[in-house]
């Protein structure tokens, strides 16, 4: 059996465990419904299912996290690897940053309560996927989709992504429109007409 705790982060007073779920995982069924909910409510309703959760979990190369604070999980975060003409379909992006057969690492979705964002906890998880997604998965590139506000052109994430070496490579227009059953927490559409920017993160050649 793997370990089901993968990590603790200690945030000011608080220390936040980070559990890696898997099919052995305790408690699994109750801990994907309370991750289910912070996704519906930070990432858009519908976006992930049970049945979703329960194929990435189970899926090579995927990892679904949890961070708990006591008995409450507070966030979530979802990464994987796939070769890069998988991923150019999926982000539907238009640079050419690796050979096809190539792995890039994907950092698709994190979500955590409001009252936790400032504890160093996206920095944390975005530098522990870079460890497992280039160390562990040989990945040669790993991309952000990051959300813009319609409103102010911004992208919230900026900050946290260029403190990991994150850089800003192209502008995608509206890549969550495909999830056409999800209603956006943003812009209250369904399908989302959001746009989002890809941030990128080059291996090192010693990495």
């Amino acid at each position: 059996m793997e370990t089901q705790i993968s990590s603790v982060f200690q945030g000011g007073d608080r220390s936040f465990l980070i559990e890696k779920l898997s099919p052995e995982s305790a408690d699994l069924e109750s801990k994907i419904a309370q991750a289910l909910s912070i996704c519906d409510k930070h990432l858009g309703e519908g976006l992930y299912s049970l049945e979703t959760i329960e194929k990435i979990i189970r899926t090579k190369h995927n990892y679904f996290f949890i961070i708990s604070l006591g008995h409450d999980i507070i966030g979530i975060f979802c990464c994987y690897t796939i070769r890069f003409s998988h991923a150019a379909q999926e982000l539907e992006c238009k640079g050419k940053y690796l050979e096809d057969n190539e792995f890039v690492g994907i950092c698709r979705s994190i979500a955590i309560e409001n009252a936790y964002r400032a504890s160093g906890i996206s920095e944390y998880l975005l530098n522990m996927a870079c460890d497992i997604l280039f160390k562990n998965e040989n990945a040669r590139l790993i991309a952000v989709p990051a959300w813009i506000r319609r409103d102010t052109g911004v992208v919230p994430a900026k900050k946290h992504l260029e403190s990991c070496g994150f850089s800003a490579a192209e502008i995608i227009h509206h890549p969550w429109k495909k999830y056409g059953d999800v209603r956006c927490n943003a812009c209250h559409k369904s399908p989302c007409e959001c746009d989002c920017e890809l941030y990128v993160k080059g291996r090192y050649h010693n990495g």
